[in-house]
């Protein structure tokens, strides 16, 4: 879901898929002065899911951290709710715009999450005959800060994409479900991992290999595809749903030594369950 906002000076930040001043950036120029001048720049959000049926998260306050002053710079504190498991294969969704951004560097996303946070779960998981919805505790403080590093330009755009890793961001204690974002910047969303399956497969798909850990989820569609993931040789990993493991389908299903090249999107074909 990429959103090209056309305007003089755009900010726009798009979820899948971390509040206090409201201040105007003024930057520096090369010459040593200040400068007015305006840019564009395009933030959005798309996912890195769990293997649950839903997720839908609440997020108050979207901000960015302007370089030059070292201040936040506020772009919406509309409260809005974001189905995160929505936002796979390629999909993002739009959190913020702002028209009036001063050209400059910006080094941070802040967004701040509210406390109505929910998580569905497949039919068959702990026991249930059904899909079940769940709230999810949120401990500790509610902003996450992503390091973000985007030049904006006089009268151009800068696009940034953020990945929130559902795999990593769910945890279960005692029967209770516990959500702590990890959201990162996709640096590179030309290289990465795209695939299919030969039947709709309703599975989280994980690739891990050299410290890193990237995931999405194919919904039904059969197909998947991850970005982001660095160069290297990586294991994919094809998790099932309890309902479809119930049916036949093996628990975990993994393809060694997939071979991933900057710049490009390794296709690893139909992948047969």
């Amino acid at each position: 879901m990429k959103t090209k906002i056309l305007a003089l000076a755009t900010f726009a930040l798009t979820l899948f898929a971390s509040c206090q001043k409201d201040d105007t950036a003024i930057p520096t120029n090369p010459s040593g002065g200040t400068s007015n001048a305006k840019g564009a720049m395009n933030v959005k959000m798309t996912d890195a899911p769990g293997n649950y049926a839903a997720m839908n998260v609440e997020i108050t306050k979207v901000e960015v951290m302007s370089a030059q002053t070292g201040s936040w710079i506020e772009l919406n504190n509309q409260t809005q709710h974001v189905s995160v498991l929505d936002l796979n294969n390629g999909v993002e969704t739009s959190l913020a715009s702002n028209t009036t951004m001063d050209a400059g560097m910006y080094t941070k996303v802040r967004l701040t999450f509210g406390g109505d946070n929910r998580l569905t779960l497949h039919a068959g998981t702990n026991g249930s005959s059904s899909e079940t919805t769940v709230t999810m505790s949120y401990p500790g403080t509610k902003e996450i800060v992503i390091d973000i590093n985007s030049q904006v330009t006089a009268g151009g755009s800068s696009t940034v994409v953020l990945d929130f890793n559902v795999a990593k961001s769910v945890t279960e204690f005692a029967g209770q479900y516990i959500i702590a974002p990890v959201i990162t910047k996709i640096e590179d969303a030309e290289t990465g991992v795209r695939g299919r399956f030969s039947s709709a497969v309703h599975a989280a798909i994980i690739v891990e290999g050299q410290g890193y850990h990237y995931a999405t989820y194919a919904n039904g569609t059969a197909n998947f595809l991850v970005r982001g993931v660095k160069p290297g040789t990586y294991k994919v990993t094809v998790l099932p749903t309890p309902a479809q493991i119930a049916s036949g389908m093996p628990s975990e299903f993994s393809v060694q030594n997939v071979v991933v090249t900057r710049g490009s999107i390794k296709d690893m074909g139909t992948i047969n369950m």
